[in-house]
């Protein structure tokens, strides 16, 4: 990570409230928050992925957004930074750049299929591409009702729906645009992945208790995540073959399950993504960032609602 500062130069500033200015930079290196609206100032911190260093370009995208609904309905321009050299933990400032280049639009029709997971289901932009750079459209909080039409970047762009079922259980699927044509992206219609034991509100339960759930077919890998009321959470990968774990006895660490306490946990599953649970073992590739970011691979990602269960005294 390193913070970049500077400003984004257009007379068009200040811009009015229904429009904001996107920052991000090639070879996958992002920003979530957008420039000032009032003067194009920024100060952020830009995430990667891999290497401690990397050469990029610097671009901005200015874009208006339609109320309600928080949808794209026009790319004024871009401005683009060539050549910066970013170090992990760096700080560069003084990095202005005009907005100039206009964009080049495509089209494309969301359309999907809740299936089991219709409650608050709706699709959004994850991510949308321009000049080299990928800029995380997500913060945007779009809400795409299928059937609609967006306009993207002739660069590309990368959609989502997500919904969740009676229980809770979430899904997401992830896909590119289809430029000038339909972009599909049903969920399935049967819940593919919930908690199943201990069972909800189960006391009595061992201080190493096997955690399992229904297995998704496909899966990559699995992250189970547990976490004690008032503590820190853990989470446990585990590969996608598998449908429990075991919790060891982490006296040794300094952090054993607790005698008479109440744990919250939930598995989830990452289908498709491209990596696998050995992959994610290195810090070095930041793999669920890569993947849940800027990939523009067809994936699915799917949340067990959590669950509760006691330990025996």
């Amino acid at each position: 990570m390193a913070k970049l500062a500077g400003n984004v130069k257009s007379p068009a500033l200040p811009i009015p409230a229904d429009q904001v200015i996107l920052l991000a930079a090639t070879k996958g290196v992002f920003a979530v928050d957008p420039a000032n609206p009032a003067t194009g100032a920024y100060d952020l911190a830009f995430q990667w992925s891999g290497s401690a260093s990397v050469v990029v370009d610097l671009v901005a995208l200015h874009v208006s957004i339609a109320v309600p609904g928080n949808l794209i309905n026009s790319y004024w321009q871009t401005g683009t930074l060539p050549g910066l050299s970013l170090t992990n933990g760096s700080h560069l400032t003084g990095l202005d750049l005009s907005l100039s280049t206009p964009v080049s639009i495509a089209k494309t029709t969301l359309d999907y299929d809740p299936g089991a997971y219709s409650v608050g289901a709706r699709g959004s932009y994850l991510t949308v591409d321009a000049q080299g750079a990928r800029f995380l459209a997500a913060a945007l909080g779009a809400t795409i009702p299928s059937g609609a039409e967006l306009l993207l970047p002739s660069d590309g762009a990368t959609l989502i729906v997500s919904g969740s079922d009676a229980d809770g259980n979430l899904a997401s699927r992830v896909g590119p645009a289809v430029l000038a044509g339909t972009t599909t992206l049903d969920l399935p219609v049967n819940t593919l992945l919930a908690n199943t034991a201990p069972a909800k509100g189960a006391v009595g339960v061992s201080r190493t208790p096997t955690l399992s759930w229904t297995p998704v077919k496909g899966a990559d890998f699995y992250i189970v995540y547990v976490k004690k009321i008032g503590a820190l959470e853990c989470y446990l990968r585990v590969p996608g073959t598998s449908a429990s774990i075991t919790l060891p006895d982490y006296t040794a660490l300094g952090l054993p399950l607790q005698g008479n306490a109440t744990y919250t946990w939930q598995a989830l599953a990452f289908e498709a993504s491209g990596v696998s649970v050995d992959s994610m073992t290195d810090p070095a590739t930041a793999a669920l960032l890569t993947v849940g970011m800027y990939s523009a691979r067809s994936r699915s990602l799917y949340s067990a609602a959590s669950t509760t269960f006691t330990t025996a005294p």
